[in-house]
């Protein structure tokens, strides 16, 4: 949502809100050779 404090930004209408939702993450430091991942585990 814009600042609505700011009449210029007043005029314009709301924006959506959108999430993602991964199975699985990976983080990788390439200065360091550093890789790192992280899985969801459900309970079912």
């Amino acid at each position: 949502m814009p600042n609505n404090k700011n009449p210029e930004l007043s005029k314009y209408a709301e924006y959506e809100e959108i999430s993602f939702v991964y199975n699985e993450i990976e983080w990788v430091w390439t200065d360091g050779a550093l890789t790192v991942n992280d899985a969801l585990k459900l309970n079912r």
